[in-house]
This record gives structure tokens, sequence and C-alpha cells, in this order.
């Protein structure tokens, strides 16, 4: 889990679609992977979005998902070996995630 701060009214410059379409782009780019789907997920009636992206030089898949609340933005991410992304471990980890923590 991460999380980053960013400038007081700098994400509500921009529409949460957008921003969460930044920030799922910015992962894939900073692994060079591929974003392979990505869909809205709502957490505590906060609007995010759930994504996996494929790393093939690694043969490893991100499972990212990723949500603002105001000017931080709030990431939960599984690296899982291709075809394990969505595996019991992965499922209940992602599923652990709770805002504000």
């Amino acid at each position: 889990m991460a999380t980053s701060s960013y400038p007081k009214g700098f994400i509500a410059k921009r529409t949460p679609k957008a921003a969460l379409g930044d920030a799922v782009l910015g992962a894939a780019s900073n692994v060079k992977g591929t974003v392979r789907s990505e869909a809205p997920i709502t957490l505590a009636g906060v609007a995010g979005r759930d994504a996996l992206i494929d790393v093939k030089t690694q043969k490893v898949v991100l499972h990212l998902r990723v949500f603002y609340v105001g000017d931080r933005q709030y990431q939960v991410l599984v690296v899982a070996p291709a075809g394990q992304e969505n595996g019991t471990a992965a499922k209940a980890f992602l599923g652990s995630f709770k805002l504000g923590q």
C-alpha cells in the first residue's frame, strides 16, 4: 500500500476519471507494462479504479487499485506471477485494504 499527497486543490482541478486513469497509466509506464484491463471500483463510497497491468519482461502481473480522497492518493498493489493475479491470496490482500490506513 502506498499513499501520495498532492498540493491542496491539485486533484480537484481534474475530473476523477482523468486522475484515476492517469494513475493507472503512470503505474504501467513505471514498470514498462501494458494495461490489460481497467474498471471502476468503489470502496467506502469512494470511486476508484481496479486495473491489471502485464509486465512481460518479468512475467508478472500487477493488480492495482487506486483511490483519491481529497488530495491524497491511495494505492494497493499485488505483484503476482501471471495467472495468479486474481488468486485467493491476491483477493484476500486487496480486500483487506481500508481507506485512511
